[in-house]
């Protein structure tokens, strides 16, 4: 059976501590699971191993490009903008969570991207 998983695509241009990434990583997870929990697609993941990668880029504008890949492909995405109470200003993007997604129908766009 193949393996459904979840990319989550950090912004490395945000210079975030790593405890920051973590947090942003899990309000991504978090919502994105809230969001398709009762969906066919989410209940197979579930029934998995729960796979998630960490990748990274380096603009607002490459994590933009990314997300209306996803809108326009229909593609399962949650994106977390931030609070600006910690390390980054009010409103920016921080990650954008993926999936899930086949491993064999990750998109160009996605699977270029280099490990976080």
């Amino acid at each position: 059976m193949e393996e459904y998983i979840i990319y989550l695509i950090v912004r490395n241009d945000l210079k975030m501590g790593k405890g920051k990434i973590a947090a942003q990583c899990c309000h991504a997870v978090q919502n994105l699971t809230v969001m398709n929990l009762n969906t066919t697609i989410f209940r197979k993941y579930l029934s998995g191993s729960h796979a998630k990668v960490c990748l990274k880029v380096q603009t607002e504008e490459e994590l933009d490009k990314i997300s209306n890949y996803c809108l326009q492909n229909n593609i399962i995405y949650y994106q977390v903008i931030d609070a600006g109470k910690t390390q980054v200003m009010a409103g920016s993007k921080t990650v954008l969570s993926v999936g899930p997604i086949l491993r064999s129908k990750v998109p160009t766009i996605i699977s270029q991207l280099k490990l976080l």
